[in-house]
């Protein structure tokens, strides 16, 4: 076994010597040896050159390439891992997994099954993406609610989570438990859609319902086990005339206060202003705290805020299912087949893309920098994800001529913005989010009843898949 850092076997280079290797790589020629023996290898197997990337970990992982036996599978590569990082006691030990770069897949089997399915020369360096394996899902509690749950959004850093159901009531629930904390009567027919924004110490939830109604609460958790909710604002009456299907707080760049984009059933999609929760008008104490002291002597609806849209305007055929902002564009998706871009301070459609199926949800896998302001700084990527009712998950970069790389071929000619395709579900996909945080990191449902959790750099499967319900999972 030897460490890789020199040149090909080539004929041009035949005479000249190896460089000399420094005392960290010989140290990590010793470290990897002594895996190699842990997990029964021996010097005289076939070998292959690989390439650890770890940007996922905390730790970094020498550059040098390493000559590895070919039948190493990934619980002997974990081990080299470990040892590298110095993770040898039974306490700090971890698992990790591999995803060959050259292929996008997930290494399942051994090294030289990996690169015969992939047809990956071995006579090159094979480069490996380090993750630590994420950790099965388990169920924690389960709490049976009145009515269907529509949507669940996430609020807060302790696992605190909302949900809309069927029954029009918005709740909010603990994370461990998933216990109830505070509930409110947003609508008088099924919550559709949420969006969430944080605004100082508290979170503004906008609610879209099968009522066509728009509310804006405001949510405050106390600790772990407290929370209060709040009716702030109400769209106007007659603003939407369908069902509103999707809703997305964005920030414009330059803007302090955020802004709520919905969608309807009928194609049409509204902009409104939301005033922050920490300003009031003329600079005086906050509105909302003023209207909440109103509420505690007995209020009536008429003393909510009440919302008129900045514009509405007729964005898709038919409904708009999705609803995306990824820091500097708005990305609606239709059952009208069609992905459109927004540019909302022109009010104009920047990019469609054509697709081939119905899309019933769409989330950005772009991370944006906010400064302290609360204002864009930065965009760093312009993917966005697209669960389908085939059951397929469809990558779309929105920079055209992409090449696709997808696990199943779609029809020529659908789009040169696709640039991948996920398969699992065998039923309507019904939800995609991505976690908080990652950039590569997806979960999605179906009306089968099953949950994926996917990697994106890894097509061929998800990390992991359970049931999450004997019934349709919508959120």
């Amino acid at each position: 076994l030897k460490c890789a850092e020199r040149a090909p076997q080539d004929r041009h280079f035949a005479s000249a010597p190896p460089p000399p290797i420094s005392r960290n790589l010989q140290s990590v020629r010793r470290s990897v040896a002594r895996t190699l023996r842990l997990c029964d290898m021996g010097d005289d197997a076939v070998s292959v050159r690989i390439r650890f990337h770890g940007e996922a970990l905390s730790q970094a992982l020498p550059d040098a390439p390493l000559a590895v036996p070919v039948s190493l599978r990934p619980s002997g590569l974990s081990e080299v891992v470990c040892h590298l990082l110095g993770l040898s006691d039974a306490l700090t030990k971890r698992r990790f997994r591999f995803i060959l770069r050259a292929s996008k897949r997930l290494l399942e089997a051994d090294l030289a099954s990996a690169l015969e399915s992939g047809q990956i020369d071995v006579e090159r360096i094979v480069d490996l993406d380090v993750l630590p394996e994420l950790p099965k899902p388990e169920e924690r509690a389960c709490r049976r609610q009145p009515d269907w749950v529509a949507v669940v959004r996430r609020v807060g850093a302790n696992g605190a989570f909302m949900s809309g159901t069927y029954d029009g009531l918005l709740r909010v629930h603990r994370g461990e438990t998933a216990g109830r904390m505070a509930s409110l009567r947003a609508h008088q027919d099924a919550v559709k859609s949420m969006s969430v924004v944080q605004m100082g110490e508290g979170f503004l939830v906008a609610t879209g319902g099968q009522d066509k109604g728009v509310k804006i609460s405001e949510v405050v958790l106390d600790g772990a086990n407290g929370a209060e909710v709040q009716l702030i604002a109400r769209g106007r009456d007659g603003a939407h005339e369908n069902s509103i299907e999707s809703c997305s707080f964005t920030r414009m760049p330059g803007a302090a206060e955020p802004f709520l984009a919905t969608g309807d059933w009928d194609g049409a999609l509204s902009l409104w202003s939301v005033r922050p929760a920490s300003t009031g008008e003329n600079g005086s104490e906050a509105a909302i705290s003023k209207k909440r002291r109103r509420d505690k002597g007995g209020s009536s609806i008429d003393e909510v805020e009440l919302l008129e849209p900045l514009r509405s305007w007729k964005a898709h055929a038919q409904c708009v299912s999705g609803m995306a902002w990824d820091g500097g564009h708005l990305y609606t998706a239709s059952y009208d087949h069609s992905l459109k871009a927004w540019d909302l301070e022109r009010g104009d459609v920047v990019a469609t893309v054509n697709t081939s199926r119905v899309a019933t949800e769409i989330c950005c896998l772009s991370r944006h920098i906010e400064g302290e302001d609360g204002t864009v700084e930065a965009a760093l990527s312009n993917s966005i994800g697209m669960a389908c009712a085939d059951g397929r998950i469809r990558i779309w970069d929105m920079r055209a001529g992409s090449a696709q790389r997808g696990t199943d071929a779609e029809p020529k000619g659908v789009s040169s913005f696709l640039s991948a395709t996920l398969r699992f579900h065998t039923q309507w996909c019904s939800s995609l989010s991505k976690a908080p945080g990652a950039s590569y990191s997806l979960a999605s449902s179906c009306h089968g009843g099953r949950v994926a959790i996917w990697d994106v750099r890894a097509l061929a499967a998800p990390v992991h898949s359970f049931r999450g319900s004997q019934d349709k999972v919508l959120s």
